[in-house]
This record gives structure tokens, C-alpha cells and sequence, in this order.
């Protein structure tokens, strides 16, 4: 039945449940778990950046993100601007 709503093969479908979980399934887990200890430790009252900024990056399992590019300045008007009058 599973197999028929999910449109797969009833052996793909037990293959895929009864693989073990992938390097990124733990990592996920891991950092889910890490994500909820800190949102607990801050009694619920942080929003996602105090709780990024909380998290060392030693827990995320990989490098820094880069830095994200300059904000543009300046008008957000994408019309050219009107030329002067000769």
C-alpha cells in the first residue's frame, strides 16, 4: 500500500527504510539536537539569529559559512534614471 501512494517499488521501498542512516542523516540529528539545547538553555526567548550566533561552529561539524556580500545602496528603483533635459 506505501509502496502504491509513494509510487515506488515495494523492494526499493524496503531498501530505502532498511538502509542505515547516511553520514548526513547523523549530522542533521546532531545539529537538530544541538538547535534545541540552546532554543531550552534560552528558555524558548531567542529567535534563529541569537541562536545561530549561539551555536560554536566547532558543533555544526564543518567550516564557516563565507561572508555574505555587501548590501547594495543607493536606490532599489530598477528604472533607468530620467535623462536631464539637453
Amino acid at each position: 500500500m506505501t509502496s502504491r501512494v509513494l509510487k515506488v517499488s515495494t523492494s526499493g521501498y524496503y531498501g530505502w527504510r532498511n538502509r542505515p542512516a547516511s553520514g548526513r542523516d547523523l549530522e542533521q540529528a546532531h545539529l537538530i539536537n544541538t538547535i534545541r539545547q540552546v532554543h531550552a538553555a534560552s528558555y524558548g526567548t531567542y529567535g534563529h539569529r541569537r541562536d545561530q550566533a549561539a551555536i560554536p561552529s566547532a558543533d555544526l561539524g564543518r567550516a564557516e559559512l563565507p561572508p555574505a556580500p555587501p548590501s547594495r545602496t543607493g536606490s532599489r528603483s530598477r528604472a533607468p534614471a530620467p535623462m536631464a533635459p539637453a
